[in-house]
């Protein structure tokens, strides 16, 4: 048991923690940076913006490329699920969802340097800029394209 965890502590492993709940950590510095790029003017009206950017983007792409995938969220977060509804509510929404087609579109967008979370879940953060965005909708139409 102590070796995985060691192995966890020396990053072998993904583990999907955070490290900033602890204010005497060695990332202290790294919180502070956070919090003080978190207070600039317009922080989260940025991220929306972003956000909602790239889920148009994507919602255009599949619509111009005939695939049935929904985009839904808040915008800095959303996720993409391949099916005909037009929201998920609940857990059974997503029972009818395509997940053969979700694993091929995130491995294709991996390959094109994208990452999303393996739910179809994205996230956009403060290093995030239009260029990428824009990277981001040109390569989803690509990957959505070709499937």
């Amino acid at each position: 048991m102590y070796e995985f965890i060691f192995r966890i502590q020396v990053d072998a492993i993904i583990s999907k923690r955070t490290r900033n709940s602890n204010l005497y950590s060695e990332r202290s510095n790294y919180n502070a940076a956070t919090i003080e790029t978190l207070q600039k003017e317009n922080t989260y009206e940025r991220l929306f913006l972003l956000g909602n950017k790239l889920m148009e983007g994507i919602q255009e792409a599949a619509k111009a490329t005939n695939q049935d995938l929904l985009v839904q969220g808040p915008g800095p977060m959303f996720n993409t699920s391949f099916t005909t509804k037009k929201s998920l509510k609940d857990y059974r929404d997503t029972l009818s969802c395509d997940k053969d087609k979700l694993k091929k579109f995130i491995s294709g967008m991996q390959e094109e340097n994208i990452r999303i979370i393996g739910r179809g879940l994205w996230y956009i953060s403060t290093a995030h800029t239009e260029k990428d965005i824009d990277y981001a909708i040109q390569k989803a139409h690509k990957v959505l394209g070709e499937m």
